[in-house]
């Protein structure tokens, strides 16, 4: 369920195709389609959900250009860097507008500066209501975007609250932060 508007269900026969749910999703390995430029890629989306060939090239141009990749539009993703692609991938992810955002490390590999650029525009769409979940091994990072927090090991939860107390915990500074806690 999604916003109260259930998306699986297979008991009542429910499945809303992929394409008409309003989530967007970002892979680590970004995923883009090989065959089609930047620009095609980003407006994908807005052209599955009915929108007009120039309304979605509008939108994908719209994205490029806030996530600093407007100079590879006509660039397919075996000539781009993978720090280009990954902001192509969040692009694509964003100009459908979703109600609920997906990242799987989105700063892995990135500069630093970019890194502030992304997470400065997810915390814009977080605070416009899109729900946003990221797994994230930058500690700091995640939890300066988040509400609430969780730390797995091994693939468990071992413990998690809210953002804020998890970055003054001990536990998170001193295995996730790398800073020493005096004991």
């Amino acid at each position: 369920m999604l916003d109260g508007q259930v998306l699986d269900d297979p008991g009542r026969g429910v499945l809303v195709p992929p394409e008409q749910r309003s989530c967007g999703l970002v892979f680590q390995e970004h995923l883009l389609f090989p065959h089609l430029d930047a620009l095609a890629n980003v407006a994908f989306g807005p052209r599955r959900r009915g929108a007009s060939k120039s309304e979605a090239t509008t939108v994908a141009r719209d994205w490029l250009d806030r996530l600093g990749v407007a100079d590879v539009a006509h660039h397919r993703p075996r000539h781009m860097s993978g720090g280009e692609s990954q902001r192509v991938a969040l692009a694509r992810a964003l100009a459908v507008g979703p109600r609920l955002l997906l990242l799987d490390e989105p700063s892995m590999g990135l500069a630093p500066m970019i890194v502030e650029t992304i997470f400065s525009i997810i915390s814009q769409i977080r605070d416009a209501g899109t729900t946003v979940f990221v797994v994230e091994q930058n500690a700091t990072q995640a939890l300066r975007l988040a509400d609430r927090g969780y730390v797995m090991e091994n693939g468990r939860i071992v413990f998690g609250g809210p953002a804020a107390d998890l970055l003054h915990d001990e536990r998170v500074r001193a295995v996730y932060l790398g800073e020493s806690v005096e004991t």
